[in-house]
């Protein structure tokens, strides 16, 4: 057994370094990053699969790893036709490199949950949760002095892109700002989960205390629209979720106290003259249109959402989709098709007339809609095989996540604490989020992004861990 012991020990090195690291290497996106991330969580998953095999499926942990319940091993079944499919139509594409690029985008997040879920005693669970959230404090921090020392002029040690920094947009360790307030809002949600947990120890609600209020200046400071949006979200989100341990009577309170400083800070930021709320106002045309009838002012909004770059892409996209509507145009094909499809369709060659929206203007690589990708690419049934997975997970979560609160409130008659309540409900939250800012953006596409939503999702679905809370 001695020998077998450093094959578990190193699937645990390799996996943690590859979900530490990769948010500090512009997300992992590129290529020369990817690949060397992607060879490294695959080495992880062999070390596992290697020692479970020869009978050591625990290393130098003094524990078994968890006995995975079975409505959450009954999540994979529920996620095989997605894979399978996504994998055939990978070997179809045309492009060999892009499709392999987004088969990847998808596996390399299952291997990282099944790695935390099937491999990880609870000890090491906890423990990777935790430096996940450290290192999500690390991102923060750095972003937020990043910018204010040198305005985000350099990412790391590259320059960073002026139409960014030249706006006053932090970008923290990825390129864009955008992205850096989608790993951001993972740490608001992870902190959230821990802010709400009933007899927290202190200790521990300060510090998510603190990593909320971080991750929440990092949004602000990147400027992002979605990410802001996506900070309401998690605001109704702990509306709704976050006071279920509490009596009704507490709960309702406490909900409608929260409801009432949300209100009022929503309502004092967006009366603040400052360059994010300027973005936000200019963007949905609230200066000329906001005296306007309800109806106009809806229509306003969305032809002016129709000229923006993102309503641009995700048209030319839908227009792709419809050329192939069951199976799409191929995994990765979008950047190689957009010059096909961007042109509005107004334009008519025999006439003469050109489109009112032409193709010259930028390249499109990502759709900024990662939903409107999935379909573009997939299909209607490669989308529709993807949200099966998606909300067994979303539900199997919630049914968590409401079990835990009838344990704390006392209305669940079973006695033993899970101690998953903080996990759980951060990993509802992150979910939320990225489903939400997937709307308008492509943080999905960045994979050191999906390995920590990953990690946050996989950790409470394995089962039980020890609660940090005060005693009863």
């Amino acid at each position: 057994m001695g020998r077998l012991i450093p094959l578990h020990r190193a699937g645990w090195i390799l996996l943690t370094g590859t979900v530490t690291l990769g948010p500090w290497c512009f997300g992992a996106v590129e290529r020369w990053w990817f690949w060397p991330f992607f060879a490294l969580l695959s080495g992880s998953a062999f070390c596992f699969a290697l020692a479970a095999a020869r009978g050591d499926r625990h290393g130098s942990a003094p524990e078994q790893p968890p006995d995975v319940p079975a409505a959450t091993r009954r999540l994979w079944l529920w996620a095989a036709p997605f894979a399978a499919y996504a994998a055939v139509r990978a070997v179809l594409a045309p492009v060999a490199m892009d499709a392999e690029r987004s088969l990847l985008l998808f596996a390399t997040p299952l291997v990282v949950a099944a790695c935390v879920m099937h491999a990880l005693t609870p000890d090491q669970r906890r423990a990777l949760h935790a430096l996940t959230m450290v290192n999500l404090g690390a991102l923060g921090l750095y972003g937020v002095l990043n910018h204010l020392l040198n305005g985000s002029r350099y990412v790391l040690w590259a320059p960073g892109f002026p139409q960014y920094y030249l706006d006053g947009r932090a970008s923290g360790s990825y390129y864009c700002p955008d992205h850096y307030s989608g790993i951001m809002e993972l740490a608001c949600a992870a902190g959230l989960g821990f802010v709400f947990t009933r007899r927290l120890r202190l200790e521990y609600r300060l510090a998510a205390l603190a990593l909320c209020a971080l991750a929440a200046l990092g949004v602000v400071l990147s400027k992002s629209r979605g990410g802001g949006l996506t900070l309401v979200v998690l605001a109704l989100g702990s509306l709704l979720w976050g006071f279920n341990q509490w009596p009704a009577g507490v709960r309702w309170l406490n909900r409608f106290s929260l409801a009432v400083a949300m209100a009022i800070i929503v309502v004092v930021v967006w009366n603040t003259p400052s360059g994010y709320m300027i973005r936000f106002k200019d963007h949905f045309r609230w200066p000329e249109l906001r005296h306007t009838p309800a109806r106009q002012f809806a229509r306003g909004v969305a032809d002016r959402w129709a000229q923006t770059t993102r309503g641009r892409m995700s048209a030319a996209a839908l227009r792709a989709w419809r050329t192939a509507p069951v199976f799409g145009i191929g995994p990765g094909m979008h950047r190689n098709r957009w010059l096909e499809f961007a042109p509005s369709p107004d334009g008519n060659r025999d006439e003469g007339l050109w489109p009112s929206q032409l193709n010259n203007g930028a390249h499109s690589y990502e759709v900024h809609n990662d939903w409107v990708q999935l379909l573009e690419e997939y299909g209607a049934a490669g989308f529709a095989l993807f949200l099966l997975p998606a909300v067994a997970v979303a539900a199997a979560l919630l049914r968590l996540l409401r079990e835990e609160s009838q344990r704390r409130s006392g209305r669940h008659r079973e006695a033993r604490r899970t101690g998953l309540h903080p996990y759980v409900l951060g990993a509802v939250l992150a979910l939320a989020a990225m489903a939400f800012h997937s709307l308008g953006d492509f943080n999905l596409q960045m994979p050191a992004t999906t390995w920590v939503l990953a990690i946050l999702i996989a950790t409470p679905l394995a089962g039980p861990l020890d609660p940090p809370v005060r005693s009863m």
